[in-house]
């Protein structure tokens, strides 16, 4: 959780503030609202991994 907490504060002060208001907002903590948007932005589609498994 260190590399987020680095990552959050090389983010500009609007951007820092406004994850802080959406993670209260949602009653979790700016790292796991980060570790979540990176997650839904990076993960596999369902075709994606329909094509790997095809590979296989």
């Amino acid at each position: 959780m260190v590399e987020i907490k680095r990552f959050l504060l090389c983010l500009p002060v609007e951007l820092r503030e406004a994850i802080r208001k959406e993670a209260e907002r949602k009653g979790i903590s700016s790292n796991s609202l980060v570790v979540t948007i990176l997650w839904e932005y990076f993960k596999p589609s369902r075709a994606e991994r329909s094509n790997k498994n095809e590979m296989t």
